[in-house]
């Protein structure tokens, strides 16, 4: 390796991959004290869907099965603007966490 990529490297890597950064972070682990976060204030990923909204999904259901007792989810996905199987994400989800009781296969509710 040269001393001209070398130094590219350094300069297009993030200040988190810098060698020092990286042996500051192994003392600190060793030590015992935490981690600065990389990014003050931010976390990662999606914000998780509350229960609440859960909850909604499951009355919304409940409601699109009395409207459109052969397509329920089909029906939800419509007015809410959202893909069939965003819907049956949600619908899912709310079984897992029980807020919905288990399904039946091949039948709405």
């Amino acid at each position: 390796m040269s001393a001209a990529w070398s130094a590219k490297v350094a300069k297009s890597w993030p200040d988190q991959y810098n060698t020092m950064t990286l042996i500051d972070n192994l003392t600190a682990v060793r030590s015992g004290t935490p981690l600065p976060r990389t990014r003050p204030g931010v976390s990662r990923g999606r914000k998780a869907l509350g229960l609440e909204f859960y909850q909604q999904v499951a009355l919304d259901y409940y409601s699109s099965i009395e409207r459109s007792p052969r397509s329920p989810v089909k029906l939800m996905a419509t007015e809410r603007g959202v893909s069939v199987a965003a819907v049956r994400s949600w619908i899912h989800t709310a079984r897992k966490i029980g807020v919905m009781p288990p399904g039946t296969r091949g039948r709405p509710g």
